[in-house]
């Protein structure tokens, strides 16, 4: 909903404020406040710039600059196509526009005539998703009108996103300017999404050198479409400012895009003022003991169990309270699909704690959100559309297309050719050498498909399948029973799943001896602590961490359960920030933990132990664009890996060590990077129907969420086997640790 207001000093200014409908929907809340960092970031001539936000009626908002002017579509229906001098304005004012916008390292996604307003100092584009966002169950049917007629072809077949998507929408929106009609009209949207797929456009409203221009930015391959730059010098006639050629046997997914870096940005990124996030701190396995000393990791798709929060030192009775509010918090997504914004958009790490929109606060500052927790599972179907009321149609317009023998089968998860060895640093004399010890690389045994295990998760609705020859299994799940209930954390046992309630996290060691147990409060004298169990005696032993206002969440185990790595902080504003790691060693459990304080590090870093088991790596889920960081045990930094995605650290090596695995670089939750450790270069990329990256199945096999299902997925993508379905407003709710089995 959006509103013309004044504030106090009577400057008119835009108010977007959520739905009312849309209060409890975490996918819409998230996508509202991710949509804020996207326009800050973003020069300010060629959108209209955010000047605060905030939370009224427990509803978010955002007041941006007021753009006196209508929407091009408006326009065009108003007073007829432009032509002349006013079309060529127009062009060049959009492309500088889109040209800011991808130097900003943002892919804007909804490029159309409804998002470009004519203001009388030029055009600017707006939204980035935003205004999809607030109204993402509005019903659409089968209108042509709306985003679907200006999608890119990979776009609409759920590849890896680029700027070239927007230039092919671009040229949509000159079209429709030009004539008053969209290049690919039909009746219905499936005729429409076929003919993007696979018609010429209709241009012939559009005249001289501009005409070229837009047909080259309507290619179908991405790789073919000329950059926002490249057009403007078209434009204004450069010589030198060629289109280029499209490559012989270009893939049909988009071509490697590597930004140029998100541009600094002042202050804290966080979400509309006032507001709190139910970070999920699912990461590790807990329960049930493996049987040997497997490596464990764990994953969830969005959100997850209660934040790992000590309390003050008043009484606590149970478990701390839930906050329930709206996720908002920490995601960059793949929102392009029903209007939210992807690609290198700026990435928030939401307060974690305070009530619904800020009513209420802890007592204590909250633990950061661990890596799962921070990368809500963006909503994403293997073919994008403009709503949710979209998905179906456009998904049953791909299945004809490709069953009527048209377009024949698009490959959209067609391996690029891996890019140049990112830049690896050390740090001499103490670098160690980065090649994995001797291991056996593990022999491809195909993935199991038959002849499966089924069991019906308690609470949960959802079906876990296994079979005897997985080399992994799963330990545990947490679930919310209603979206604004409490998280329930529930262990594997001998014959089913055990419930617990009392404890912000529970870690059991990958030999099953000790489970680390992390309290809902401080102690008396104000430290945070973690708790060791003996699984076998039921001896528990306090290990004081740190001290108020520091604090420490449990990261992992070793393989060789001897340490629990930690996280380290504190709360500056609404903001965690990681100071650093601690290790707990288990054999000592009373000697002093020493936290490893690190400079310059980045306040969402999260960490987990590297492919050798010896040290600890760094890296965040929330920069598109960053480094791998090494550190020896004392903190101090051994090794860096450039030019990486957002990864999890504790999931991030494939089960020899030998490879890691990220979204690309500058990429969305869709794409996979795998790279070689020893190296650091990339090995292979590849785009999945997977709205959220997991870890791996096996050395040739990554698991993924989808809405409805956990996977298991090849170096191509595709699908190979569901491990778990749920229903998909349970997705939201669950979350699923796995561990390795011995031997694999």
């Amino acid at each position: 909903m959006v509103y013309l207001g004044a504030d106090p000093s009577g400057q008119l200014v835009a108010l977007k404020w959520l739905h009312p409908h849309l209060t409890d929907d975490a996918v819409a809340a998230e996508r509202f406040a991710r949509e804020v960092a996207v326009a800050q970031r973003v020069a300010p001539f060629c959108t209209a710039k955010v000047i605060t936000t905030g939370v009224h009626n427990d509803r978010p908002y955002i007041a941006s600059e007021y753009v006196e002017g209508l929407s091009l579509a408006a326009v065009v229906r108003a007073e007829g196509p432009r032509t002349g001098a006013s079309l060529s304005r127009l062009a060049i004012g959009t492309a500088t526009a889109l040209a800011a916008i991808h130097q900003a390292g943002i892919v804007h996604r909804d490029f159309s005539p409804g998002n470009v307003l004519l203001a009388s100092d030029g055009p600017r584009v707006i939204d980035f998703g935003i205004a999809r966002a607030l109204e993402g169950t509005s019903t659409i049917t089968s209108t042509p009108m709306g985003t679907p007629a200006f999608m890119a072809p990979e776009q609409i077949m759920g590849a890896l996103v680029s700027p070239a998507a927007d230039m092919f929408s671009w040229g949509s929106t000159i079209a429709f300017a030009s004539s008053g009609t969209a290049p690919f009209f039909a009746d219905s949207v499936p005729a429409v999404i076929n003919r993007v797929l696979n018609a010429q456009p209709d241009l012939s409203a559009i005249e001289g050198d501009l005409r070229d221009l837009v047909a080259a930015c309507l290619a179908k391959d991405p790789a073919a479409r000329p950059t926002a730059q490249q057009v403007i010098m078209r434009l204004l006639h450069s010589p030198g400012a060629a289109l280029p050629e499209a490559p012989v046997g270009a893939p049909a997914g988009p071509a490697p895009w590597s930004p140029p870096g998100p541009p600094q940005v002042s202050g804290p990124q966080q979400p509309p003022a006032g507001y709190g996030q139910q970070p999920p701190y699912g990461r590790q396995p807990w329960g049930g003991a493996p049987a040997a000393t497997p490596p464990l990791y764990s994953t969830g798709p969005q959100g997850g169990p209660p934040p790992q929060q000590p309390y003050g030192n008043a009484p606590q009775y149970g478990a701390p309270a839930q906050h329930s509010g709206a996720q908002f918090g920490g995601q960059q997504g793949s929102g392009g699909q029903f209007g939210g914004q992807q690609g290198n958009a700026a990435h928030y790490s939401g307060p974690q704690g305070g009530g619904a929109f800020g009513t209420g606060a802890p007592q204590q500052p909250w633990h950061p959100a661990t890596p799962q927790e921070q990368r809500k599972r963006p909503w994403l179907i293997a073919v994008i559309a403009a709503t949710v009321a979209l998905v179906a149609t456009v998904a049953a317009v791909v299945f004809v297309v490709n069953n009527t023998g048209e377009p024949g089968k698009q490959n959209v998860a067609a391996t690029s050719p891996a890019p140049s060895a990112p830049a690896t640093t050390s740090a001499p004399p103490a670098t160690p050498d980065p090649t994995p010890t001797e291991t056996p690389q593990p022999t491809a045994t195909g993935v199991p498909k038959t002849d499966l295990a089924k069991a019906v998760l308690p609470d949960a609705k959802a079906s876990v399948f296994s079979h005897a020859d997985d080399p992994i299994t799963l330990l545990g799940f947490s679930y919310k029973k209603t979206k604004n209930g409490d998280w329930v954390d529930y262990v594997k046992t001998s014959s089913s799943f055990r419930a617990y309630n009392n404890y912000l996290a529970a870690r059991m060691s990958p030999n099953g001896k000790y489970t680390a147990l992390r309290t809902t409060k401080y102690t008396s004298d104000n430290w945070d602590t973690v708790e060791l169990r003996d699984n076998s005696t039921g001896r528990t032993t306090s290990i004081r961490t740190v001290k108020s206002p520091q604090q420490a969440y449990v990261e992992s185990w070793s393989l060789d359960s001897t340490r629990i790595l930690i996280n380290v902080g504190k709360y500056v504003g609404d903001d965690f920030h990681s100071s650093g790691f601690a290790i707990i060693d288990v054999s000592d459990p009373d000697a002093p933990v020493r936290p490893r304080v690190i400079k310059g590090l980045h306040k969402e870093t999260n960490f987990g132990f590297d492919h050798q088991q010896r040290g600890v790596v760094g890296i965040t889920n929330t920069v598109s664009k960053q480094a791998l960081r090494f550190y020896s045990p004392d903190g101090k930094l051994t090794r860096t890996v450039k030019n990486v995605g957002e990864g999890e650290a504790e999931v991030l090596f494939s089960p020899s060590g030998q490879k890691f695995v990220t979204d690309c670089p500058g990429g969305d939750n869709n794409s996979h990077c795998v790279f070689s450790t020893a190296s650091g270069a990339e090995v292979t990329r590849f785009a999945s129907a997977c709205t959220f990256q997991s870890g791996w199945y096996d050395e040739e096999h990554l698991t993924c969420w989808s809405d409805t299902d956990f996977r298991v997925i090849d170096f191509e993508g595709n699908k190979v086997r569901e491990l778990a379905t749920f229903p998909e407003a349970v997705g939201d709710r669950l979350n699923l640790y796995y561990t390795r089995k011995a031997g694999f």
